[in-house]
């Protein structure tokens, strides 16, 4: 249940604002009623904004654009640090090429409020991609690296005293993907997709790595 609001776009920006009473209420009164005040891993009063301006410069595409959030970390067990996240991307275009990249920080946003100031705490990312389309084929590559530490950590102590518990390095995923479609007619795509995952746990002596190969259809009528 969400309340947004969006400005006209004027010059090349537009703004909008959302907010969410409790992301935990999903449509029905029943389940408004039903749904506890103070739970873990969940969020109460968010507003979520975003500002984005686009224009075009003879053959050059510009976008860019900011989000943001902020809002109230529920709690029942263990206090945990409100939401204050924010991500920036942007990409440029030039005759069938296309650059962009983002990046998005949280601070420590769902993490304990009582931290051990020798172990890390929060989250962020980044990303970089470039795209080419030449008539009917589209290809593209793109990177996503992120890091995270003790959000949403784990413990069953109210006062959150153990932070023994809590994670002494980030933990780290990254991701390479190449992609590519074919509008092979009116309303019909094929495309695949060729994925190469890795993550990696602080301390771990063994990482979780593979490959991931996709294709299908997207068909439109």
């Amino acid at each position: 249940n969400k309340v947004s609001y969006y400005t006209p776009k004027v010059a090349g920006v537009q703004i909008g604002v959302s907010f969410t009473p409790d992301v935990a209420v999903h449509g029905t009164v029943t389940k408004l009623a039903s749904t506890p005040k103070n739970e873990d891993k969940n969020f109460e009063n968010l507003v979520d904004y975003g500002i984005t301006y686009e224009n075009k410069f003879q053959d050059l595409d510009v976008k860019v654009g900011l989000i943001g959030q902020f809002g109230k970390s529920k709690t029942l067990t263990v206090a945990r640090t409100d939401v204050r996240a924010w991500e920036l991307g942007s990409s440029i275009g030039y005759k069938g090429f296309t650059v962009a990249g983002s990046f998005s920080d949280w601070g420590k946003s769902a993490t304990p409020v009582i931290k051990d100031p020798t172990k890390k705490y929060g989250a962020s990312y980044w990303t970089l991609g470039a795209g080419y389309e030449y008539k009917l084929l589209t290809t593209s590559v793109s990177y996503f690296k992120g890091k995270r530490a003790n959000v949403f950590a784990t413990a069953t102590d109210p006062i959150a005293a153990s932070t023994a518990l809590h994670d002494r390095g980030f933990n780290k995923n990254q991701y390479l993907i190449f992609g590519a479609a074919y509008k092979l007619a009116p309303g019909f795509l094929p495309y695949a997709e060729f994925t190469h995952f890795k993550a990696k746990r602080y301390g771990a002596t063994i990482n979780n790595s593979g490959y991931v190969l996709l294709g299908g259809t997207k068909l439109a009528f």
